[in-house]
């Protein structure tokens, strides 16, 4: 049985030490414990763990037949595999970041609808420029990068904005989180190009009608 350090008795013979664990929670940081013998220390509240081969959800039942079959009287509250013990001691944290991922969905929602209108707002204030351009011999591909290239530098900007917040708020976010440090190289790289990717999908509207200004139109307009 564990027992914190500070409730232990006053002597006690030291027969091993056992490496860190974390007891009540697998974000807590791990507390000094003592593993004391049952028959010394009695809990009416045991705890069995058992160590299988295999699926551990294909054995509750072996193991509650098993109990009951030891001891008819004994009762059992529960039997838990450990994934279910850690998903239920991180169902608030887990609700929280699908909170916040519904929250981010949105901003970047919002932030894909912003980037088309300040492209699409931009273009139509530049059609004489275009008309122009086009005029003098650009052609279709070159207006549709000049488009594109507007979009993906308002979006670099915002990047070159956002990683160091988000650097500066990883301590805060991390302490949402359980097991996913080795991811965090893998999404720093991911989160700019998927921005630039929606960037782009989000000026491809405004960049497909400049394109297809017609010059002639555009100058006689003018």
């Amino acid at each position: 049985m564990a027992m914190e350090s500070r409730a232990a008795p006053e002597s006690l013979i030291v027969i091993g030490v056992a490496a860190d664990s974390r007891y009540r929670s697998v974000l807590q940081e791990p507390s000094s414990l003592l593993y004391v013998p049952l028959a010394q220390n009695y809990d009416s509240i045991a705890r069995l763990m058992v160590s299988v081969n295999g699926d551990p959800s294909n054995f509750k039942g072996t193991l509650r037949h098993a109990i009951e079959q030891a001891n008819p009287d004994l009762p059992i509250r529960t039997i838990d595999t450990l994934p279910e013990q850690v998903a239920r001691s991180l169902w608030r944290r887990r609700a929280a970041l699908w909170l916040l991922t519904l929250f981010g969905v949105l901003g970047l929602t919002l932030a894909c609808a912003g980037v088309h209108g300040v492209v699409a707002y931009s273009t139509m204030q530049r059609t004489r420029e275009i008309g122009i351009r086009m005029a003098l011999g650009a052609d279709r591909a070159s207006v549709s990068g000049l488009v594109l290239r507007q979009a993906l530098k308002l979006t670099g900007i915002g990047i070159a904005l956002g990683l160091p917040i988000a650097l500066w708020s990883k301590p805060l976010l991390a302490s949402f989180l359980y097991g996913g440090g080795s991811l965090e190289p893998v999404v720093l790289a991911a989160v700019p190009l998927l921005f630039g990717a929606i960037a782009a999908a989000a000026s491809f509207g405004p960049a497909r009608r400049a394109a297809a200004i017609d010059p002639a139109i555009t100058l006689r307009q003018e």
